[in-house]
């Protein structure tokens, strides 16, 4: 019927539920409803068929916790059949089910997903090796680039996508950079040589990262871009901006807005203005404002009609200087337009002539206007009768007016009507008195938009002086929001007042600013006596003395020793008493102004501080006896242990309080103790109780002692049950008085095992217990070397350690408990604990030692954590291990036997290092030993990576918790439950990659939901748009869009999820994104479309500024416009030089066609005479780099295709590319008028 009949402590702490909250409850409780529902169904299917869908088969699941949460969980179900006599069958079928929480996983698994997904999406190639060069990555985008498979360079070196010059020293970088730590790659971005699988090198952009991880092997992640498009492209705008500033003519090209993109040097001097004044503003700068209002409707009109009048034609006309001068300018205008038909898009090179010496004085820019139309803040100008004069944009927008106001119309049309009916006489009473009541100062108002709605404003009005007549110019704001500000901290302050908890705010330098009446009520202050004081008035005058320095060093260092943390102070009321506070300080912080507000939460504790006083009087008594007082509970837990307890037993009261008193008892009375308290607790017969009996005490350092103990029984309503005790020490009294050595009467009669020796060894004493450990009679131990209680590896050593102590009086085993190797009379070894004491006797100038034995054999909790049910801990799926105090693997469930590949009866006896590598391995018993001495918990009690080694030497990743059973005082069972990493480690690394990938590329990745709102954005995505990571996160796509498009984009998602025709989505478009600030920029965005299991849909973009392309892709028109349109001929040579670029006009000044020159020397247009010498002249100049005909204009003799020869005027420019070449721009100028020259050769002329 599916009824909880166990319910165990790992159940109840995973799942939240107390067991009797689920025994005999129906196990739906502990499933969602979606499978509760069924369960029943399931139940009754198996009954019926038999067929075993969930049994014995590991299944993953969710569960649902105590307060109502799902998380994710592996079961593993198996059936029990007992025998069950009032059943019609016989039988009865129970159903055991193993948990585990795999909350963990689950979500590493999904973020698996979605970071394979941004991986292989992004179209930037990713590449992660490891760290001897081994391929364990390689994204989609890296096998278009490079023409493998995945699966052709898996596991293969890096190597391979390298030219041989550089693979043959890619093994020594890794090396060195793994020996010294310094980074030349990792953390940079450079300029590298790739190899794809068809041989083709290219050069390529790489930036790696990388990951170090505890427990993970270090890999690196790095990115390899193709860059060979965009040094192509840099190394011809280059080109183009050389071939620009070395021309002869001015030369400017414009778009059909008007913007200026390209400004030579020629037209810079010709101009006066220098290229980044005027790049990226419009052309109308540079005209009389008489041509310059018509310009923008000369560009429409032959956008419509396509008619040239300026096109393709020589004209004068007049032209500005920047300093306002007029020139008289020949311009002829070329239009470069790569479709005929789309003439929108088109850009004009104009080539122009400076025709007159004479310079027009022109009417300076009236910045003012500028300043006034551009301001955000609304500003007005009226005159004597409140008639407007001048408003501003702004002032328009915020009342609401779409259109300029009508020049006059008076400015009460912006006030209410019970102002606007006064206003006339306010200004008429100005004009009389000159009062002034608005002028020059700041006045809160009521504004009045233009449908009649009202905000509050505030005005400031300065007089002006127009052509003699006064004028008043009015700054105006907006303060609605100030004034819900204002309201919303009235509201605060209501709040903050009717808090139920004292509550005091103060300022940097300790000012109260509020002080709520809890804390009026604590302090016995009224509110206005504290506010705007110090804070010091509710301090104790020792604190007060030295808040101030506190708040300075607070706010030099930015240390918090007070802040988020919660102390007890002593605060003082009104009537000067003095009186115990908890106090919890926050800071809120204004970045803005750097300045910061404390507010501190106190709660008054007079009432605690009471009780703890009383308790620390009691405490003070009990620590005042100077006989030894323990007090314990009825479950035998330390509740007092008084100073002379401590003194007696040597252990702070710290580490027994809380504790059993088992740990101050010999392991024989420890382990029946608990009977003795149930006994007395269930029957009252009392046998210690209000009696004094003499026992054996045991002490810190393991020494046991007869004592003498009386025990009361304290009973009290409201508190509970307690007993205390009295102890006497009783050594002394039994001590033996001729020798002053204990009396060995008392030491046969212990259960610990004692032996005493002599400096070199001999056995003086053994007791009774240690000669049964051994099994040695008393006359075969007397008179030996104790060494034969050793092994021999041991025994041989031990003279020499005596020795070694005598000679230099190191404490080695003195100093501590040791857990050593023992070995019985029939020759077996054993583990023991041994803690040795020294008695050095002046008298006699003798030292003897007592050796107090433990056999851990023997120990009883140990048998305690090995009554385990075998066939339980088979079933379990996680594996266990048990090992002992010295490592003897004592337990190996058949789990652990499948990770290790051992079979259990193998590993059982040995030591567990065998199951380690080293160095592990080596140290392990060390650890042990060191555990057992200073009991610091390192491993025990928490959950550790560590490597495992299984039996084939294969090692892997195990994660360990490990627990210890023990009694006090007695040996330790540790158990550890493992489990195998390998899996969740490959997960964690590739989710570390792919999580690296996405925060180190180029291309921002933005991740939203169906909805379009922002889920995930990466660095590069934020730093694009200029926002932080958290101001885009939740935020609708719409926010990155221009309002053309913000507007219509929820209709885009609903008409895509309903019909699921794809227009953006698997493609790659060229858009506007709108940065903070609404500055709009062009991007290339491609969208992919992810369905994640138990998330849903998401979209992934990648975004990318194309800003600089668009601007490379206008150079590149600019470049054929200039070169083919260029007025005077254009050659460029390389260093040998070969022709590379041979323009239109050169063409026809030489009689060659393109085809015809370019690949060969320049020497062919050339008369023989200079022809023979040119290479020489190559040679020294890129030799010594002296400059004869580079920078300079010289005339020369020029050959023609048909032989004849020409005079023409030479500039040459030198241009280096990205990639180091040098190139040689030549402008050739035949001598004359260069546009005559042009239009004949145009008109097919000869010279």
């Amino acid at each position: 019927m599916g009824t909880v009949q166990q319910f165990n402590p790992a159940s109840e702490k995973q799942l939240g539920y107390r067991a009797d909250q689920v025994i005999h409850q129906n196990v739906k409780m502990l499933m969602p409803d979606v499978v509760a529902e069924q369960h029943d169904q399931f139940l009754l299917r198996y009954r019926e068929t038999g067929i075993k869908n969930i049994l014995d088969n590991k299944r993953r699941a969710h569960a649902k916790k105590a307060d109502g949460r799902s998380i994710a969980v592996e079961i593993f179900v198996k059936e029990v059949v007992v025998e069950d006599l009032l059943s019609d069958t016989g039988v009865k079928r129970l159903f055991v089910g193993y948990l585990r929480d795999i909350t963990e996983e689950f979500q590493m698994m999904k973020a698996n997903i979605l970071n394979d997904a941004i991986t292989n999406l992004c179209t930037i190639p990713m590449i992660s090796i490891t760290r001897i060069g081994s391929i364990l990555t390689f994204s989609l985008a890296a096998e278009k680039q490079f023409g493998y498979k995945f699966e052709e360079v898996q596991g293969k070196n890096i190597k391979m996508l390298m030219p041989q010059r550089i693979a043959t020293n890619h093994d020594g970088y890794l090396r060195k950079y793994l020996e010294t730590g310094e980074k030349h790659v990792i953390d940079t971005t450079r300029l590298a040589v790739a190899l794809t699988a068809s041989g083709e090198e290219f050069p390529a952009e790489i930036a790696v990262k990388e990951i170090r991880k505890s427990g993970l092997d270090t890999i690196y992640v790095g990115y390899v871009r193709n860059v060979k498009t965009e040094i192509e492209v840099d190394d011809t705008r280059l080109m183009v901006d050389t071939i620009v500033n070395v021309s002869p003519i001015p030369i400017i090209v414009i778009n059909m807005k008007g913007t200026v993109l390209k400004f030579s040097s020629e037209a810079n001097r010709v101009f006066g203005w220098k290229a980044e004044e005027i790049i990226g503003k419009n052309i109308k700068m540079l005209m009389p404002q008489e041509i310059a209002r018509n310009h923008d409707n000369h560009l429409k009109n032959y956008i419509k009609t396509g008619v040239k009048t300026i096109i393709d034609g020589i004209r004068t006309l007049q032209a500005v200087r920047k300093d306002g001068l007029h020139l008289s300018m020949e311009i002829m205008v070329r239009e470069l337009n790569k479709d005929n038909s789309d003439r929108e898009n088109s850009l004009f090179v104009g080539y122009l002539r400076d025709m007159s010496q004479e310079y027009i004085l022109r009417q300076s820019n009236e910045l003012k206007d500028v300043i006034l139309n551009e301001s955000s803040i609304p500003m007005i100008q009226i005159d004597t009768k409140g008639r407007i004069m001048f408003v501003n944009p702004a002032l328009l927008a915020e009342f609401q007016y779409e259109e300029h106001l009508d020049h006059l119309e008076n400015v009460k049309i912006l006030t209410p009507p019970e102002i606007a009916r006064n206003h006339d006489g306010f200004l008429s009473t100005y004009l009389k008195t000159g009062v002034k009541h608005v002028l020059d100062s700041i006045r809160e108002v009521t504004g009045y938009r233009k449908d009649g709605s009202r905000f509050p404003i505030n005005i400031s009005v300065r007089e002006l002086d127009s052509d003699g007549q006064p004028t008043y110019f009015g700054y105006i704001r907006n303060m609605t929001q100030s004034m819900q500000i204002r309201d919303q901290k009235a509201l605060g302050d209501v709040i903050i007042d009717l808090s139920m908890i004292p509550l005091i705010i103060m300022d940097e330098i300790g000012t109260v600013m509020a002080f709520n009446r809890a804390a009026s009520e604590a302090f016995r202050y009224d509110q206005e006596e504290v506010v705007g004081k110090n804070i010091k008035m509710l301090q104790t005058a020792d604190v007060a003395a030295i808040h101030d320095q506190y708040l300075a060093n607070y706010k030099k260092h930015r240390v918090k020793s007070v802040i988020d943390t919660t102390r007890r102070v002593m605060g003082r009321k009104k009537n000067g008493y003095a009186f115990p506070l908890e106090i919890t300080v926050k800071e809120l912080r204004d970045n803005d102004s750097m300045t910061s507000t404390y507010v501190g939460y106190l709660r008054n504790i007079t009432d605690e501080y009471r009780l703890n006083l009383a308790n620390e009087i009691a405490d003070a008594v009990s620590a005042m006896s100077p006989t030894p007082l323990i007090a314990m509970t009825t479950r035998g837990i330390v509740t007092k242990f008084s100073r002379a307890a401590e003194e007696e037993f040597g252990y702070t009261a710290e580490e027994v309080i809380g504790q059993n008193i088992k740990m101050l008892q010999p392991e024989s009375v420890a382990v029946v103790h608990d009977e003795y308290l149930d006994r007395y607790l269930k029957t009252g017969v009392k046998r210690v109780v209000d009696q004094t009996r003499i026992v054996t005490a045991k002490k810190r350092d393991g020494t046991e002692f007869p004592a003498s103990i009386t025990v009361r029984e304290i009973i009290m309503e409201g508190v509970e049950r307690t007993f205390v005790g009295f102890l006497r020490n009783l050594t002394n009294e039994i001590q033996d008085e001729s020798s002053g050595r204990v009396n060995f009467k008392i030491m046969g009669m212990m259960m610990t095992p004692l032996v005493v020796i002599d400096e070199i060894g001999t056995i003086e004493e053994a007791n009774q217990s240690l000669l049964e450990t051994f099994g040695y009679e008393s006359e075969e131990l007397l008179g030996s070397n104790v060494s034969s209680l050793m092994p021999e590896e041991i025994a041989e050593k031990h003279d020499g350690y005596l020795s070694r102590y005598l000679q230099t009086g190191i404490q080695v085993v003195l100093k501590e408990k040791r857990i050593v190797t023992a070995k019985h009379h029939d020759g077996s070894r054993f583990p023991i604990e041994v803690n040795v004491k020294e008695l050095f006797s002046k008298e006699l100038n003798r030292r003897t030692y007592f050796g107090f034995l433990r056999d851990l054999r023997q120990d009883l909790e140990l048998k305690v954590a090995f009554m385990l049910n075998d066939a339980v801990t088979d079933m379990i799926t996680i594996p266990i291990i048990a090992i002992d105090q010295v490592g003897t693997i004592l337990k190996f469930s058949k789990a652990a036997g499948q990770v290790f590949g051992y079979d259990p009866s193998e590993v059982l006896g040995r030591n567990i290092n065998s199951l380690m590598p080293e160095p592990f391995a080596g140290e392990h018993d060390g650890y042990l030993s060191r555990y057992q001495v200073t009991r610091i918990k390192n491993v025990v009690d928490s959950i550790r990576r560590i490597p495992a080694k299984k039996k084939d030497g294969t090692l892997f990743k195990a994660s360990l918790r490990v627990r210890e059973f023990s009694k006090e005082g007695g040996s330790s069972t540790f158990v550890g439950f493992l489990k195998d990493m390998t899996e969740m480690d490959a997960q964690e690394q590739e989710n570390k990659i792919s999580t690296v990938v996405s925060a180190m590329s180029q291309l921002a990745v933005i991740i939203a939901d169906k909805r379009g709102f922002i889920q995930s954005v990466n660095d590069a995505a934020a730093l694009l748009f200029n926002y932080r990571t958290e101001e885009l996160i939740g935020q609708n796509l719409k926010l990155l869009m221009p309002r053309q498009y913000a507007m219509h984009h929820d209709n885009y998602l609903e008409a895509y999820h309903r019909t699921k025709v794809k227009h953006v989505v698997d493609t790659t478009r060229r858009v506007q994104g709108v940065k903070k600030g609404d500055v709009v920029f062009e991007i290339e965005i491609g969208v992919r479309e992810l369905e994640l299991d138990g998330i849903g849909t998401r979209y992934l973009g990648f975004v990318r500024d194309i800003t600089d392309e668009v601007a490379l892709d206008e150079a590149s028109k600019v470049s054929n416009a200039i070169i083919s349109l260029s007025p005077v001929p254009i050659i460029v040579i390389d260093v040998v030089g070969t022709i590379m670029k041979y323009s239109e006009l050169a063409g026809a000044l030489f009689g060659y066609s393109y085809d015809e020159v370019v690949g060969r020397n320049i020497k062919l247009l050339m008369p023989d005479e200079i022809a023979i010498e040119h290479d020489m002249y190559l040679s020294r100049y890129v030799e010594t780099g002296v400059k004869r005909v580079i920078d300079s204009i010289r005339v020369a003799k020029a050959k023609r295709k048909d032989g004849t020869l020409l005079e023409v005027e030479i500039s040459v420019k030198n241009v280096k590319s990205t990639d180091g070449q040098l190139y040689f721009v030549g402008y050739v100028k035949p001598l004359g008028d260069i546009f005559s020259v042009y239009e004949a050769i145009k008109a097919g002329k000869a010279f």
